[in-house]
């Protein structure tokens, strides 16, 4: 099949909410309508290669993780994170490109799913190393609630004397 006789035949397989673009390189970009933290949109690319489909990322989504680090390195736990997702997905990781490859065109659209979704989970790695280990170590303290996770309560200012200033709660 031709880029463009892929682009046909995914319009038909797929949601009208996913375009599809001829690539430079006799690729198919396409554009899922699934979202990186960051609003941007995931997208993944067909390449017809010794006669299957070969569906990758080329390495957006790990790219996009090593952007979020201050150091633009992944923590031994974030690998072992990816991986996992991949795994639990069908996916291959390959030096940070995620891929996978079907041999009939009828295939195409769930191995799309696949490679997006795994795309997406990766993102979602660095939500998940952020959120899921309280500095104290989960050990109740009087400034954190149950569970060791600190409390939700907004920190509430309001002018005295032309100043703003914290205090109690406020009707404002």
């Amino acid at each position: 099949m031709t880029p463009d006789e892929i682009c046909e035949a995914l319009s038909g397989e797929l949601s009208s909410l996913f375009e599809y673009r001829r690539g430079l390189h006799g690729d198919v970009q396409v554009i899922t309508p699934l979202i990186y933290p960051d609003g941007g949109l995931v997208d993944v690319f067909v390449v017809k290669r010794d006669g299957q489909y070969v569906v990758t990322d080329y390495g957006d989504a790990h790219g996009w993780l090593r952007m979020q680090s201050w150091t633009g390195e992944l923590a031994p736990r974030q690998e072992v994170l990816i991986a996992r997702a991949c795994r639990s997905l069908g996916v291959d990781l390959d030096h940070g490109r995620l891929s996978l490859c079907c041999e009939d065109a009828a295939e195409l659209a769930q191995t799309i799913l696949s490679v997006a979704q795994a795309a997406l989970r990766v993102a979602h790695v660095r939500l998940a190393i952020h959120s899921d280990e309280p500095a104290n170590g989960g050990k109740p303290s009087p400034a954190n609630g149950p569970g060791g996770r600190a409390a939700a309560e907004p920190e509430v200012w309001r002018a005295a004397g032309g100043a703003a200033s914290p205090s109690g709660p406020s009707l404002l």
